[in-house]
């Protein structure tokens, strides 16, 4: 958590800075449940990791917050901040069609229609982080969002060739991530278990 930190606090010339953190334990977590665009909220503990991360990230000033509009995600960002929240769609989970509910685990062969393509999840976060990169240019943004989302990130920005089940977004998990110059570069996560990789990137 200290790199962490120093991370966020590390000047970054002509650059946004976006932190994602994934939203803290539900009910359907501990039950291992795809939750997908099933609005669950956030459980006792998930709002203890939350206020947790508050008190980590105390020193860092965000001036913009954005969250996923479902309700784990937006509880999340309402704990770690007294910014506005701005709710955006676009930051929601993958969509997992019939299977949400279902155990951890589930195969989708023969119904991969059913479930969200990663290219279309990929295109739809990074068109909303641009956006708001153009917009906000130099600032600090925290963002309220999901564990595929945060995967998609780490697997397009790391080429990771692995299966996406291998890479772990733990509850409250962070990534930090940075837009300079129409490019993408991961500066720091926690929380996550990545292929060959540590909290140490």
């Amino acid at each position: 958590m200290k790199n962490l930190i120093i991370s966020l606090q590390e000047a970054e010339t002509n650059a946004t800075s976006f932190l994602l953190v994934r939203h803290g334990e539900t009910d359907w977590n501990v039950l291992r449940r795809c939750q997908g665009h099933t609005d669950i909220p956030l459980n006792e503990t998930g709002k203890a990791q939350a206020a947790k991360l508050r008190e980590h990230l105390y020193e860092v000033s965000f001036d913009i917050c954005l969250s996923s509009d479902l309700m784990r995600a937006k509880e999340t960002a309402s704990i770690l901040t007294n910014l506005e929240i701005r709710v955006d769609p676009r930051l929601r989970e993958r969509f997992f069609g019939k299977f949400e509910g279902m155990p951890y685990g589930f195969s989708s062969k023969g119904a991969e229609q059913e479930v969200e393509h990663p290219s279309t999840l990929s295109s739809r976060i990074f068109g909303c982080l641009e956006e708001t990169s153009k917009a906000h240019p130099n600032k600090k943004v925290l963002v309220a969002t999901h564990g595929d989302v945060i995967k998609q990130v780490l697997i397009d920005l790391l080429f990771l060739t692995c299966d996406r089940h291998e890479v772990v977004a733990s509850n409250a998990s962070t990534l930090h991530i940075i837009y300079s110059e129409g490019k993408w570069r991961v500066k720091n996560f926690t929380g996550m278990t990545i292929p060959s990789l540590s909290d140490n990137f």
